[in-house]
């Protein structure tokens, strides 16, 4: 892989200048895996770094930053360093006009402008490197643009800016309908051109790298020397490190949006014409609000409230009267006391009169003519298009608990009962309800990276009426380092025009960095910040929000605290879990231990696994070294019969990992860890001490070393279950396991640990295989394993830390599980046929037919004996081969029984075999075979591990 040579070149060989070529290569080519291509970026930015190239370091941390942005673990590393390296932001005030004179670059001083600051700036005395270098320091200092007089295209240019023609040369009305929403959603350029060609002033939008925006004027041009544009400008909003300018902020009723219109009652015959009310959409939730003029005040004691339609012969569509003399407000379609009424009548699409009056005396219905003082308004409701709410309640942890609402018309000829709908898998629905706050049942299905979701409505909407329905749930948000975090999200609402609003409520404590779009609407709020954008998105279009921000010391916690709890398992323990197919079929197992052991000079938990997978002769053995208190691992091993050979060693901030795939020299290359991650083969044991309850949430950094790369693990328990395994019963905690990388969720399974405190894992389903717990053991240390199978009377005895099993056929296949994953062995038997003269001629019929399997297979002549074995006849030989991992031998030995003939093979590196060989005839002296049961009787006794 390209990525791994280059960090090679780069870490192990010193080649700086080959490792740049080759991450240059990544970058030209591999646009299409894009968390290659910015970890390449940001590599090669370090490279720069390292050869004191500060700037092409900034212009390839730059161009990570723009066009990667939910690559956030680089992006984190690559904003971490333009901090050490570029110049912060400076901010002139806002709405105050300044002048600038800008220099033709022929000038040589003062041609180039910081619009943010209102600096002007002149390049050093030789800098080099072409253009890319001149822009990457442009970019360093916070330039924008410069000047250019020459009569082909005069004007100013700027770099990375976002520009917009204005129409009308007056400064004081320029017309900014739109623009900003324009500004932030458009690609910047380089150059982005503002053209002094015709009449001058001309006027100007833009959005500044930082995120400012302002309006310019080009005031005049002189192309004589000194030669220079003469502009003047303004900034409206700041960029992200400054506070954006405040904006309304919507408030919800239900599944509806409060809106509030405010009346003034002033005296009879003052009231003039009806005020602005404003714009309401359909299936707002209004309230109406009214204050009393002080001139009758004192003498009103009773008010009435009407809405009817805005023209001549306008019918009244609903009026309250005889509210108190302390009442200040109702609610559109409430009566005296709050009681709903006409609750099926919404104010449809039109313009209306709202008015209220106020009496000097109880009003039991609606008489102007009575009227101590009046108010009246007019307003605009408008047709509901599909609407969005989205409001997102951000955890100290970084997880966001959010509220969806969604507000859309039937627009079909038939009554609704359904609704369909689908959302990417890492956000997690997990409530539904209406607009009565009642809840709506749902079901969700998984496919691939999304959910597709059906949901039933707990009453028809008609043709024509709107459908408002909430989700509740929850939505991952990265955590960059240690108090640093960000989220970044683009949603496409779908193919009808859509009002999408967004608000984010950060934790207490956090301080804001910066927001995307930059001027969404920020306030402070209860020690919190809240953010907020509207847009109105077209069919089939998107919208993109985002923000960081960091917490101090002491105020980051997970999603619940990873606290660990004392270990549940005990010194010894053994997890024997059955592998079955999806169609119940078992096609292997998968052992699961834990010891206590010394590592270095460090008490450690050493867990351990192997996985057997007869078919296709697929085996694995893994090894985790952690510490006994913190549980982080010290040293890892991943040997997979396939795959190759995996080791990590885990020091403070990285891992040290060597690989040697089959047939090929070992690799090592070390990985950045930006905090402790655990190793993903320790995952299970971990999650094993975590206080797992019904709705607990937790999440932990992994590091897989067959990937290579640090990724996050999250947890919920969704529920409490009884389970039936061959273990026997268990009542259970369900988790969902999911393992992300950024927000890209790469696998989902289901695991039952039980709600006792062993904690057993007792049921795993990947979605392909599914694993069920068979036996629980717990074994001393130099205690052997002894194992006795009723159905072929085998009874053998296993030295300390070898594991077996017996594969479920006819006939009989014992794998043998040795301590170093290298070797391998097999105990295996089949009924005799009736012409084998003997052990030894069984065995040199058997040499023959293995030679055709192995390359340069060979037995050595001298090593043919013949002895007995549990007093039956038994032969045995040695032999070498070659594999890809080199010189290899194998150790057979036959014994012919009665009706069957057994035979084991050993093999193992050529360099290990002598030490080895007297363990090997150990386990064949332990053979014993007994008389078995009858047919009918034999297939109900299971294999036991027992004494012989």
């Amino acid at each position: 892989m390209l990525l791994e040579q280059a960090i090679h070149k780069e870490q192990a060989a010193g080649d700086l200048d080959a490792a740049m070529k080759i991450y240059q290569q990544i970058i030209e080519e591999s646009k299409a895996n894009r968390r290659h291509v910015a970890e390449a970026l940001y590599r090669l930015g370090m490279c720069h770094l390292k050869k004191r190239d500060e700037v092409q370091a900034v212009a390839q941390f730059r161009e990570l930053v723009r066009s990667f942005p939910e690559q956030r673990t680089f992006v984190a590393k690559a904003e971490a360093e333009l901090a050490k390296l570029t110049r912060p932001p400076e901010y002139l005030p806002l709405n105050q006009a300044v002048e600038r004179t800008v220099n033709d670059d022929g000038m040589n001083r003062d041609w180039l402008i910081d619009l943010d600051a209102g600096k002007l700036f002149t390049p050093p005395k030789g800098l080099g490197g072409g253009k890319d270098q001149a822009l990457a320091w442009m970019a360093a200092q916070g330039i924008d643009g410069g000047a250019e007089t020459n009569a082909a295209g005069p004007g100013l240019w700027g770099v990375d800016m976002v520009v917009i023609p204005l129409a009308g040369p007056k400064w004081e009305s320029l017309d900014l309908t739109g623009i900003r929403d324009d500004l932030s959603e458009g690609k910047p350029g380089t150059p982005a051109v503002m053209s002094a060609l015709g009449e001058l002033p001309r006027s100007y939008a833009f959005k500044t790298r930082e995120g400012s925006i302002g309006v310019l004027q080009i005031l005049q041009l002189v192309n004589e020397p000194p030669r220079h544009i003469k502009i003047r400008y303004k900034l409206l909003q700041h960029g992200t490190s400054a506070a954006a300018p405040t904006q309304p902020f919507p408030e919800f009723v239900g599944c509806r949006i409060e809106e509030r219109v405010a009346l003034k009652v002033v005296p009879k015959g003052k009231e003039g014409q009806p005020a602005a009310g404003g714009e309401v959409h359909e299936y707002s939730h209004l309230e109406i609000a009214w204050q009393v003029d002080p001139e009758i005040a004192k003498q009103a004691r009773n008010f009435a409230v009407a809405v009817r339609e805005r023209k001549a012969d306008g019918k009244s569509l609903w009026s309250v009267a005889d509210l108190p003399a302390d009442a200040s407000s109702v609610v559109y379609g409430q009566a005296k006391g709050g009681r709903t009424i006409r609750a099926a009548e919404e104010l449809p699409p039109g313009e209306y009169v709202i008015d209220v009056h106020a009496y000097d005396a109880p009003q039991q219905k609606l008489d102007p003519a009575k009227a101590l003082g009046t108010a009246s308004a007019n307003l605009t409701v408008k047709p509901l298009i599909y609407t969005q709410i989205s409001i997102n309640e951000v955890q100290p942890g970084g997880t966001i608990r959010f509220r969806l609402i969604e507000q859309h018309i039937n627009t079909s000829s038939a009554p609704v009962s359904q609704r369909h709908f689908i959302n990417s898998d890492y956000v997690e629905v997990e409530r539904m309800s209406d607009d009565r706050s009642r809840p709506v049942k749902f079901t969700a299905t998984h496919e691939g990276n999304i959910y597709r979701y059906q949901v039933t409505l707990n009453e028809p909407v008609a043709p024509g009426k709107a459908v408002l329905l909430a989700s509740e749930g929850t939505v991952g948000l990265v955590k960059r380092s240690d108090r640093v975090f960000r989220f970044s999200q683009q949603h496409w609402p779908g193919s009808a025009r859509t009002r999408r609003l967004e608000i984010y409520r950060l934790p207490k404590g956090a301080e804001l960095l910066d927001t995307t779009p930059a001027d969404m609407a920020r306030r402070q709020r209860d020690g919190r910040w809240e953010l907020f954008v509207e847009k109105i998105v077209p069919a089939g279009g998107s919208i993109t929000t985002g923000f960081g921000y960091r917490l101090g010391e002491g105020e980051v916690s997970a999603t619940e605290p990873l606290k660990l709890a004392p270990v549940p398992w005990k010194d010894g323990e053994q997890m024997h879990l059955k592998l079955k197919s999806m169609v119940g079929m078992e096609i292997g197992a998968l052992i699961y231990t834990a010891k206590a052991v010394k590592s270095g000079d460090v008490d450690a938990w050493r867990v351990e696994s192997w996985l057997v997978v007869p078919v296709g002769e697929m085996s694995q053995f893994t090894r985790v070294d952690a510490r006994r208190d913190s549980f982080a691992p010290i040293s890892s091993r991943t040997f997979n019969s396939n795959l190759g050979d995996y080791r990590a060693e885990y020091t403070a901030g990285k891992v040290k990992l060597t690989v040697a795939a089959p047939g090929k020299s070992a690799v090592t290359r070390v990985v950045s860890l930006e905090e402790v991650a655990y190793d993903n083969e320790q995952a299970l044991f971990l999650i094993r001490r975590l206080p797992l309850k019904e709705g607990y949430r937790g999440s932990f950094p992994i590091f897989p070393v067959m990937g290579g790369t640090p990724l996050e693990c999250r947890i919920r328990v969704v529920s409490k279950e009884k389970l039936a395994v061959p273990a026997g019963r268990f009542d259970c905690h369900k988790v969902i396991l999911a393992v992300y990388s950024g927000e890209t969720k790469g696998l989902e399974h289901t695991l039952w640990f039980s709600a006792d405190e062993n904690k057993y894992l007792v049921k795993y389903d990947s979605g392909s295989a599914v694993m069920e717990l068979a036996e629980v053991l717990v074994r001393k240390p130099a205690e052997p394993e002894l194992l006795a199978d009723a159905k072929s009377g085998v009874r053998l005895a296993l030295p300390a830390g070898w594991h077996s099993y017996l594969e479920p056929q006819e006939e009989f296949r014992l794998h043998l599980l040795p301590p170093e994953p290298e070797t391998s062995a097999l105990l295996a038997g089949r009924p005799r046929e009736a012409e084998v003269p003997s052990a030894r001629k069984y065995a040199e019929q058997a040499a023959t037919k293995v030679q055709g399997f192995f390359e340069g297979y060979k037995v050595r002549p001298g090593s043919w004996a013949e002895l007995e074995t549990a007093g039956l006849p038994t032969a045995r030989y040695v032999a070498d081969y070659q594999d890809t991992a080199g010189d290899k031998v194998e150790y057979r030995t036959y014994v012919l029984g009665r009706s069957k003939v057994y035979w084991f093979v050993f093999r193992i590196r050529k360099d290990q075999f002598e030490a080895a060989r007297k363990e090997f005839d150990a386990i064949v002296e332990s053979l014993k075979i007994v008389p078995v049961q009858k047919d009918a009787d034999r297939d109900t006794k299971p294999t036991e591990r027992a004494a012989l």
